[in-house]
Order: C-alpha cells, then structure tokens, then sequence
C-alpha cells in the first residue's frame, strides 16, 4: 500500500464506527494518533456503564426511590471518575505485577 492511500485510509477511519469490526486496529488507531480524548471518552464510556450496571444489579431505583433519569445523571457525573479510578489502579496492578516477575511488554 503506497503512502498516499494509507494516508487517505486513515483519515476516513472513524473508531467509533470500525471498533465492533475492527476492534483491534481501532484501538491501535486511538493510541498511535487520537492520544487522550478518546482515551478519555473510552474510560469515560467504560465507567458509566460500570456505574449503570452497579446501580441495576443492586436495585438502585428500588431502594433510593429515584428516577431513572436520576441514575442516569448520577451516571453522568460519576462514571468517568470511575472510569479513570479504575484505569489508574489496574495499569498499577498490571505494573506492578510485570516488575514482581520482570517481565517487559512490547
């Protein structure tokens, strides 16, 4: 493949769209040239959805008798808090999980 349609191939590529058939080469895509935004929205997206799920499975909207407009909203603010949380403190796990046994990564 010359650079010329590389170039143009990359700039039609939209994550968003080509991660549920590419997922791999959309991830690789946000990291070699999307750095943090969509890092961001990416971690972001994961936390809401970790807190939508916490809040279905303990029934949320049944104890604190609240609209699930509410949740969602709640979602919304903390979600990507979450998200980052969560990212920080496994990239630690696997960190120092790779220095225990010296392992190094490519």
């Amino acid at each position: 493949m010359d650079t010329a349609t590389e170039v143009k191939s990359i700039q039609k590529f939209n994550p968003l769209v080509k991660i549920w058939r590419k997922p791999r080469l959309s991830i690789r895509y946000i990291l070699e040239n999307k750095k943090f935004a969509w890092v961001f929205l990416l971690v972001s997206l994961a936390g809401m959805s970790t807190v939508l799920d916490a809040a279905s499975s303990a029934n949320i909207a049944d104890r604190v008798n609240t609209s699930v407009g509410g949740i969602f909203f709640f979602s919304l603010l903390l979600g990507p808090i979450l998200g980052l949380v969560i990212w920080v403190l496994s990239g630690l796990l696997y960190w120092g999980i790779g220095k225990i046994f010296h392992v190094t990564g490519d």
